[in-house]
This record gives C-alpha cells, structure tokens and sequence, in this order.
C-alpha cells in the first residue's frame, strides 16, 4: 500500500489515534458541495484558516515540559485556507488502506482527474466547522505543510469541482485502491502525485518521467525512444497496427490501470 509520512502530535496533547477517531481532511484550493461517496465517506464545504506561525525559544525543556519563556514571534510562518474537508467516520473502512492514507487516496484522485495544484495540509479529529464550538482541542496530523508546490495544470485560484469529476471518483476508488498492491504501479503512482510538490521543477519533471517508466515497462535499450512510442501508442486514437496496445503494455496489471491513467 502507498507509504505516507506524517508527524503525531506531542504526547502532552491528550489525543486519540487517528485509527480510532473520525477523521476530517482540510483541502485547500477547490470548493465542493456536500458529495457522498460511499456511506461514511464525505467530501464536504467548510472554510478555516489553518496557520503555523514561528516561535523562538531559548533554552532546553525540563523532560516532558514545554521550553521555559521567554518566547519571541518571528516574522514568516505557514498558513492554508481550508476550503474542503473529506470526512471519514471512525467505522469506515472501504480500502486496504489505513486511516491516514484513505484520505490521502480520496485526495490523490481528485489531484489527478481535477488539479494537480491542490493540496491536503493536514488532517483532524475535529470538524473544521465545528471546531470553533469545540470544547476539546482539535489534533493535527500535519500532511502537506509544506511551501513548496508547483501547479503544472496552471491551477492556482479556489475553484469547484465538476460533479462528473466527484462522479469518477466514486465508480474508481475502491478498485483503483487494489491497483497499489502492485509495486510497480505503487511507485509510479506515488511518484506522480509526489511531483507537485519536490524542491524544484527539474526533480518534478524527473518524478513524472519516472511514474511513466515505470508504468509503461520500456525495457533498458533505447530507452527514451521506446517510452516515447509507448506513450504515443496510448495516446493515439488510432494506434499504428506495428505498434504495441494499451492493454499490452502492463497485462500484470489488468484492465483497471488504463481506466486510472485516463
């Protein structure tokens, strides 16, 4: 299954594990109305401003304290708008996947059939729009805080999302989910959606260029003409009689991964 990293609260903030808890994941940069796509599994309309301002300290904490004042703000810091949420009740399990990553799925795929410039900077027990009244104080598990993201489709304004996108996502979730328990296409997926969001636009273009080898299976002698072909091969309409099918190109895989890569 797809390995993501994400930072677990301090032990000081009384929290539940995000496996236990219902989980609700910010998504910053479309906007969506309500849409179910499977009971227990939402994608919902909210709006937060989640930042992450920088503190100075100055000397070591005592074990299991916090560091001793003095404290000094500095300029800079993080901050997302939270626009959308994919609510995930604690009792749902539709995938293979974890917690974490179920939400990062539903994510995934909305960056792939929708904008790549969209992002998942962190995820909650908390409803966004709830969390003003909350008594308790919500945890964070931060995924996506970082500054650096490129929008390779020129998407960079808050727009809404095409039911017939949300559509797609529901028919291909569960069975697109099963597509990454194949090596192979674990890494070429995790390398695409990973692309947005490397240090520069040549370590981006490296990640993109690698997904599609690895999907694609070129072999090792003329590498860069064979990918081409078998890139032009899948696009074309018509594909040339000499040429290899779609379907051929990763038989291990089956039907399900070229209905992904549309």
């Amino acid at each position: 299954m797809a390995s993501r990293t994400y930072q677990s609260p301090s032990d000081e903030q009384i929290i539940n594990s995000p496996n236990d808890v219902d989980l609700f994941g910010g998504i910053s940069g479309i906007s969506i109305e309500r849409f179910e796509i499977i009971p227990g599994l939402e994608i919902q309309p909210v709006f937060a401003h989640v930042m992450a301002p920088y503190l100075l300290a100055f000397a070591k904490p005592e074990k299991g304290q916090h560091h001793p004042a003095p404290w000094k703000a500095a300029s800079g810091g993080l901050g997302f708008d939270v626009n959308s949420q994919i609510a995930l009740s604690a009792k749902c399990e539709p995938t293979g996947f974890d917690r974490i990553n179920t939400v990062w799925w539903i994510l995934s795929l909305l960056r792939l059939r929708h904008a790549v410039g969209i992002r998942l900077p962190i995820i909650s027990d908390t409803d966004f729009s709830a969390a003003k009244d909350s008594s308790i104080e919500p945890a964070f598990w931060p995924i996506e805080m970082s500054p650096m993201m490129f929008s390779f489709d020129g998407h960079s304004e808050v727009d809404e999302v095409p039911i017939a996108t949300l559509g797609w996502i529901q028919a291909n979730f569960v069975s697109g989910a099963t597509l990454m328990d194949d090596g192979r296409f674990n890494l070429a997926y995790r390398a695409l959606d990973g692309s947005h969001s490397s240090s520069s636009l040549s370590s981006a273009m490296l990640l993109i260029w690698s997904a599609l080898e690895a999907l694609f299976r070129p072999g090792r002698k003329n590498l860069t003409h064979r990918l081409s072909l078998c890139i032009a091969t899948y696009i074309e309409t018509k594909p040339r009689d000499s040429a290899p099918s779609a379907s051929h190109l990763r038989p291990d895989l089956g039907p399900g991964w070229a209905v992904m890569m549309q």
